[in-house]
């Protein structure tokens, strides 16, 4: 651990991660975090700058994400791991009522590619903030959608049966 702690992007990253292993685990019932503001502003005092919130109670990134990643997960159930590994954490979650899955997927290192099905609907990407992306059917180009990782958290939305591979240094 770094003595100065982590960015405030990187605590965004770090805390949608560990809401969605926890749920993808089946392991971890809730999660509470420490508070919701900081306590202070002391950078090298790990306990002062763990909040959602700064001490003035202005939202840092990882807030915005938290928010995001709850609307994005509300009402959806834990089906599924399609990588939940050393190289690529992919956790899928279907919601019955719109007939849709979400795939939530990063890589702890640098880059990683993952292949994920796609349908004549067509898939909504998503980063850790909301900033979405349609990507459209097409049988040959995007039937089989190549999507780089990295070590922050994405949303894919797509029908029913959505599903990622991993491969090893697949050199695409």
């Amino acid at each position: 651990m770094n003595p100065y702690g982590v960015s405030e992007l990187r605590q965004a990253d770090l805390l949608v991660r560990l809401y969605v292993l926890g749920l993808a685990s089946r392991k971890i019932e809730k999660v509470f975090w420490w508070t919701l503001a900081d306590t202070g502003t002391r950078q090298f005092d790990q306990a002062d700058m763990v909040g959602l919130m700064r001490a003035d109670l202005s939202p840092k990134y990882s807030y915005h994400a938290y928010a995001f990643m709850t609307r994005m997960l509300e009402g959806k159930k834990w089906v599924r791991n399609d990588a939940f590994g050393l190289d690529v954490f992919a956790c899928v979650f279907s919601d019955p009522a719109k007939d849709e899955d979400t795939l939530v997927a990063w890589t702890p290192k640098p880059v990683a590619y993952v292949r994920v099905s796609n349908t004549e609907r067509g898939l909504d990407c998503y980063d850790l903030f909301g900033t979405q992306r349609h990507v459209p059917y097409d049988k040959v180009r995007t039937g089989s959608l190549p999507v780089p990782l990295g070590e922050s958290p994405i949303y894919i939305v797509g029908a029913k049966g959505l599903k990622a591979t991993v491969r090893p240094d697949p050199a695409w």
